[in-house]
């Protein structure tokens, strides 16, 4: 296969950042070598600035936290998320079962109220965590 100079463009960026290959880095300098006013041209095209970007050095864990925490939640919200659950699951088990005119409602009621308020309490409490973290500026 003929290297082309579209083949050595292509290369070209992959081998200043310095990540390429030793095969490719000798492709590179060989047709480089050869053709002198193709090679001005690669050096003289216009370069990207360099993103220099300041870190603290907790910086990396306190992102990491951040992302964690907007995707599972903090520890006492998943708490309030399981009660919602196996209240939900209680109201529906009994809805099911305890429908006779025999048997009154009101664990039915209760576990349904129950549910409906550990729900709140978590839609509330996730809208308002995701907010603060998502704020800009967050710590």
């Amino acid at each position: 296969m003929k290297v082309t100079r579209d083949v050595v463009s292509d290369l070209w960026p992959v081998y200043e950042s310095g990540e390429a290959s030793a095969d490719t880095k000798a492709l590179v300098e060989e047709f480089v070598a050869g053709d002198p006013a193709f090679a001005a041209t690669l050096r003289g095209a216009l370069e990207l600035p360099k993103a220099a970007a300041r870190m603290s050095s907790g910086a990396e864990v306190q992102a990491l936290r951040r992302t964690r925490d907007l995707i599972y939640g903090r520890g006492w919200l998943r708490g309030v998320r399981l009660v919602a659950l196996v209240l939900t699951v209680f109201a529906v088990s009994r809805g099911l079962v305890d429908t006779t005119w025999t048997v009154s409602p009101r664990v039915f009621v209760g576990d349904t109220i129950g549910a409906i308020v550990a729900w709140t309490i978590y839609a509330v409490a996730l809208s308002w965590q995701r907010r603060k973290t998502l704020r800009p500026g967050n710590r």
